[in-house]
């Protein structure tokens, strides 16, 4: 059961509904279909939408149109975001209440950019997305998005664990720290890795991964995973682990001392 969903509903029922859609519809191409509450929020690339479903008896509730390329859906509070080539959706679940919000892009945004993932955090209103070579910062009362500028396009952006500051990994290798509620730089560590082509999906680019008090960023060009003090932002450590590594994953253990 997922205490989550109240007891209500097994995880069995969901991977049923979601198989169901599918099989059905064969559009669930842009990120994991988003559970809150007794809704499912699916979204359908292809068909430029948000479609949620009833998770106990599969039922389509409603249709949210108006999402051209839709990605991503990280949750708020009881609010979803989806990135779209025009601004954010911002689609509420309230019980069996579902309504939506159109945070639009600002005027004259340059051909092509684009919100194509959104990170948000528990103890931060605000939320960010990538947008061209910087961020665009948004909270539940914009009709806008704000653009957010960066020396280089984001590569990796994540809240730490407080929600009060973003890290941002940017093409040209450097490592910034942003005040999460405005947006401002307040510290950045030049070249820690090798720039890397945004652009250039091929590629195996450096990525970040965060704890509780240090980033790790992997070097595919020497072949390390680099330990950076989230508070000075100087490197604490260089691991070398060989190979090009292109992902980073974190765990830990706790238990009783015996």
């Amino acid at each position: 059961m997922l205490d989550q969903l109240g007891g209500a509903i097994t995880a069995l029922g969901i991977h049923i509904l979601i198989q169901r859609l599918l099989s059905g519809l064969g559009q669930l191409e842009a990120g994991s279909p988003t559970v809150m509450g007794n809704v499912l929020l699916s979204g359908q690339l292809a068909l430029n939408r948000v479609d949620a479903y009833d998770l106990k008896s599969g039922q389509l509730l409603k249709t949210i149109a108006g999402c051209p390329g839709l990605h991503g859906e990280p949750i708020l509070g009881d609010t979803s975001y989806f990135g779209c080539t025009d601004g954010v959706l911002a689609v509420r679940v309230n019980g069996a209440n579902i309504t939506s919000q159109k945070l639009t892009n600002p005027a004259n945004t340059p051909e092509g950019t684009r919100v194509g993932k959104v990170v948000a955090h528990a103890k931060s209103p605000v939320l960010y997305g990538n947008f061209g070579t910087g961020l665009a910062r948004s909270t539940a009362q914009d009709a806008v998005l704000t653009p957010v500028a960066l020396p280089a396009a984001p590569l990796k952006f994540m809240f730490a664990a407080d929600g009060q500051r973003l890290m941002v990994l940017t093409a040209d290798g450097s490592l910034h720290s942003l005040d999460a509620h405005t947006g401002r730089v307040l510290q950045s560590a030049a070249a820690l890795v090798k720039p890397a082509d945004a652009a250039d999906k091929a590629a195996i680019k450096p990525t970040m991964l965060l704890g509780q008090n240090s980033a790790y960023l992997t070097s595919p060009n020497t072949g390390e995973v680099l330990e950076i003090a989230l508070n000075s932002l100087t490197v604490l450590r260089r691991l070398a682990v060989g190979g090009t590594p292109a992902l980073v994953a974190l765990t830990s253990a706790s238990g009783e001392q015996h």
